[in-house]
């Protein structure tokens, strides 16, 4: 019952600031595949939404009751949207979901960088498909 009601205030919470459910479904997809175990070395990016240290010392900031937790707490689900809508909160008040991906992608000058395009056009692409990642199609 408790985790039933964690998920429903997370999920009430990200609408009220802003997050579309349909933007962290297609996040998820497009950074882990919904691994909540995936891990970048190279980035020391943890869990589904694939947190790197900076962007939770961000989030941190932006929610003192994130404090308490550490960097590899964003293997669990529910901490790394909490992270996320945290950040989010910081840096992408007014802002549209893809200019949100694209902060997400890029930091917090993210949505205004030509770097993030790409990234911005798979992840309307999986929020196209209702959050999960379109079929490749094969050339022959």
């Amino acid at each position: 019952m408790r985790a039933l009601i964690i998920i429903i205030a997370l999920l009430c919470g990200a609408q009220a600031h802003g997050q579309s459910d349909l933007l962290i479904k297609s996040l998820i997809q497009q950074e882990s595949s919904g691994n909540d175990r995936a891990f970048n070395k190279k980035e020391n990016a943890v869990g589904c939404l694939q947190i790197r240290p900076g962007y939770f010392k961000d989030a941190q900031e932006a929610d003192p009751s994130l404090c308490n937790l550490k960097h590899s707490d964003c293997y669990d689900r529910e901490v790394s949207i909490r992270v996320f809508r945290a950040y989010m909160k910081k840096y992408g008040k007014g802002k549209s979901d893809i200019e949100m991906a694209r902060i997400h992608n890029g930091g917090p000058k993210g949505h205004t960088k030509s770097s993030t395009d790409g990234y911005a056009r798979s992840v309307q692409a999986i929020m196209d498909n209702g959050g999960k990642k379109p079929q490749k199609v094969r050339r022959k």
